[in-house]
C-alpha cells in the first residue's frame, strides 16, 4: 500500500500547486501557452513511461514482481 499512498499524496500536492501555476501562465502568456504547457507535460510523461515502464501484458503477477524487484 505504500505506492498507493505515495500516489495519493502526489496527486493531492499536484491539485494544490497546479491551479496557481496555470493561472500565472494564463495571465502572463495566454490560453495557447496553457495548452502548450499541458501538452508538453503529457508528452514528457508518456516518454518517461514508455522508456522506464515495465511491460505487464501476458505476464503473471509473480513474473511482474520478479521483473520489478530484481
Amino acid at each position: 500500500m505504500r505506492g498507493v499512498g505515495f500516489a495519493n499524496a502526489a496527486g493531492r500536492v499536484a491539485s494544490i500547486v497546479t491551479p496557481p501555476i496555470i493561472a500565472a501562465i494564463l495571465t502572463t502568456y495566454g490560453t495557447n501557452a496553457v495548452f502548450a504547457t499541458v501538452l508538453g507535460l503529457l508528452v514528457f510523461f508518456a516518454v518517461v513511461i514508455g522508456v522506464a515502464g515495465v511491460e505487464t501484458m501476458g505476464k503473471s503477477l509473480e513474473e511482474i514482481n520478479k521483473d520489478v524487484y530484481l
